[in-house]
């Protein structure tokens, strides 16, 4: 028999199950109904030919490689939050109750639902790197506030949280993004990246898991160091795709201002609103 207590850490996780239950059933009956293999206009043929041959293939498998490890690093920050906040909150000098670290999940999650659409707006109004700079910067912050004030008040276990929240919101699809302006991402692409994930999500609840009950820091101390590892690798993502690669819709202005025709170039459209 669950008392009002239990109650109160059981619903906030049922309503997760559920609503993403409910999301994987429509986008898997909207993928098996509404599949399209049919490439988008704007990614004509002669831009992936383009691309293909000028793309330098070893940066590009450095682009690949740091951004799978940058989703290691940011999808493991969401993990280790998700899951041992609770933990955290209740075994620390905090002693708060497990409610606490259920609301902190639940506002976690609503931040993540909530956030997607306006970084849709904030994505085109200053784009995908500045938008991607902006939330590393709070994911930065966050691992530092977790790490040395954290464990001062739950105030700014709460700041932390919110940064947290707020900094790791579209970091996944904006990354991808990001990297389509330079090249088409393929299916084996994808799926290291997941793969990525999923290493992640095996490796950091093991890791912190053995250690959050008798030593309640390793849980700041895993947060600041994937933020510091988040920086590190966006920075050098960053870098190389500036010295190694070009836009695509760069290389068709080009390709087709060589051929003389300007109907052409009023059609190409710009892949820098993707």
């Amino acid at each position: 028999m669950c008392d009002r207590h239990n109650l109160q850490i059981i619903v906030p996780y049922s309503a997760i199950a559920v609503y993403c239950l409910l999301i994987a059933i429509v986008f898997s009956i909207a993928f098996v109904v509404k599949r399209v293999d049919l490439a988008h206009q704007s990614r004509a043929e002669d831009v992936i030919k383009s691309n293909a041959k000028s793309s330098n293939r070893v940066a590009k498998f450095f682009v690949i490689a740091i951004t799978a490890l940058l989703y290691l690093f940011t999808n493991g920050m969401a993990m280790v939050l998700e899951t041992f906040v609770t933990s955290y909150v209740v075994k620390s000098e905090h002693g708060a109750s497990k409610a606490v670290g259920a609301t902190m999940v639940t506002v976690n999650w609503t931040i993540h639902t909530c956030l997607g659409v306006p970084a849709i707006f904030l994505i085109k109004f200053i784009g995908l790197k500045w938008t991607l700079t902006f939330q590393v910067a709070l994911i930065v912050a966050s691992g530092f506030v977790f790490m040395f004030m954290g464990g001062v008040s739950l105030n700014w276990l709460w700041l932390a949280v919110v940064l947290e929240s707020v900094g790791n919101c579209a970091v996944f699809g904006g990354l991808m993004g990001y990297l389509e302006q330079f090249f088409p991402l393929t299916g084996r692409m994808t799926s290291i990246f997941l793969l990525s994930i999923c290493v992640g999500d095996t490796i950091w609840p093991m890791l912190v898991g053995n250690y959050i009950e008798s030593h309640p820091e390793v849980f700041g101390f895993t947060m600041m160091l994937c933020a510091i590892a988040t920086l590190i690798l966006f920075v050098a993502l960053i870098a190389v795709v500036k010295l190694t690669m070009v836009k695509m819709d760069t290389e068709v202005e080009v390709k087709v201002k060589r051929v003389g025709s300007k109907r052409a170039v009023v059609k190409t459209m710009s892949l820098d609103a993707i």
